[in-house]
């Protein structure tokens, strides 16, 4: 029997979850950092934003940090700078980065987490830049 995510709406089959493929994920990018790390800041905002995880005042960050992403095309470190300057704990903000209590938002995702990890034969970062402009032409559609 399958279940949907409420999240992002993805098919789940017994026992997944779409922390899980997440997971898988970061330890998919682990076993090959020189290749694979390079696209990290895209996969993880590519899942916080359709896991709707994001507050809303932190929201058009990640959107504007996957179009640097995928538009600008910029060297690994800068993102990675630019994402710590955003997201990481030193970052002064007057809220949480996370959305609380609020139910998600309903957007139906063309592409979910678990699309993106059962298709290991691909090459990582090709997925994740996938991903990552469906998420952005999604939100473009929805006028975000």
């Amino acid at each position: 029997m399958t279940t949907r995510c409420p999240e992002c709406g993805a098919e789940l089959g017994p026992g997944e979850s779409c922390q899980a493929f997440f997971e898988s994920l970061l330890f998919e990018e682990y076993a090959d950092m020189e290749h694979n790390g390079p696209v990290h800041p895209q996969m993880v905002a590519s899942f916080m934003l359709t896991h709707d995880r994001y507050a809303d005042a932190v929201r058009p960050q990640a959107i504007a940090l996957l179009r640097t992403a995928l538009e600008d095309q910029p060297p690994p470190h800068y993102l990675r700078r630019v994402a710590r300057e955003l997201f990481g704990p030193d970052t002064r903000r007057t809220g949480s980065i996370l959305r609380g209590d609020r139910p998600p938002r309903a957007i139906a995702w063309p592409i979910t987490v678990r699309d993106v990890a059962l298709h290991p034969e691909e090459d990582y970062p090709t997925r994740i830049n996938r991903w990552a402009r469906s998420v952005l032409d999604t939100l473009a559609a929805l006028g975000e």
